[in-house]
């Protein structure tokens, strides 16, 4: 049993490292004997969270920028300069806009999507050498992307791109894992819902409970339950799944109309 989720010795990037679940992931990865990248946008935020993972395993930081191919190509080869394969790639970066759909400019709109399902696309393409080295029949090599249960729900905010980004990466995760299924790579996705972190925490109560209210469960997910999902998907315990979306959202996919 205890092999079924042992993910200790492998290499492991995830993007937006330096956030609430990011760096839950990483945590978890880290403790768990998974030599860990993480990148994001700020230098010195990526290096201080790299560190202090550092305390409980191998972690190294990367300032890199995915809102442009360039970006992505940049990381990919540095990554390359360090690595011969590379066994997880999680995709959590992600961005988020709010605006009337009299107003949404067209910059948000490019933003969002560039950083949603631009990213992953063309970060699974610049990996696959390192993930293609890595993956075995018993034991593939794992694409994971963080998508959202606003993928598969119609909300009522005016997160316009990003609702439409995150389902829209649902079919993207499907497409590849069907089409690298045969090469011992597996994609799947962990889809959360609401978060108990970040811009959500400091929202105020009436607001929050009314996100509440409309969880079947009756509460939102913590960083540490969607990073759990996270490891499941990349422990040999999942080794026979692919194109999986999992939603972490208290019911709200599998119980909403």
């Amino acid at each position: 049993m205890d092999q079924l989720f042992d993910i200790s010795g492998g290499t492991a990037l995830i993007t937006g490292g330096t956030g609430d679940i990011g760096r839950a992931i990483a945590d978890f990865f880290v403790r768990r004997g998974v030599k860990t990248y993480i990148c994001a946008r700020n230098a010195q935020s990526c290096a201080d969270t790299a560190a202090e993972l550092s305390r409980h395993g191998e972690c190294h930081g990367v300032q890199a920028d995915l809102g442009s191919l360039a970006g992505m190509q940049r990381l990919a080869a540095e990554i390359s300069g360090r690595e011969d394969r590379v066994d997880i790639l999680v995709n959590n970066a992600g961005a988020v806009h709010y605006a009337g759909i009299d107003v949404f400019p067209e910059s948000a709109w490019d933003e969002v999507f560039d950083l949603n399902l631009k990213a992953p696309f063309f970060l699974a393409q610049a990996f696959l050498p390192l993930l293609r080295k890595a993956g075995t029949s018993a034991r593939p090599a794992r694409i994971i992307n963080i998508g959202s249960s606003a993928g598969s729900q119609v909300s009522a905010n005016e997160a316009y791109a990003y609702s439409t980004s995150k389902s829209a990466l649902n079919y993207l995760t499907r497409k590849i894992a069907r089409r690298l299924s045969k090469e011992n790579i597996t994609v799947n996705m962990v889809a959360p819902g609401p978060v108990d972190a970040g811009l959500m925490s400091k929202m105020d109560e009436a607001f929050r409970k009314s996100v509440r209210d409309d969880i079947p469960l009756g509460r939102m997910a913590t960083p540490d339950e969607v990073a759990a999902a996270v490891v499941f998907l990349a422990s040999p315990a999942a080794a026979y799944l692919t194109g999986v979306i999992l939603p972490v959202d208290g019911g709200v996919t599998g119980c909403m109309r």
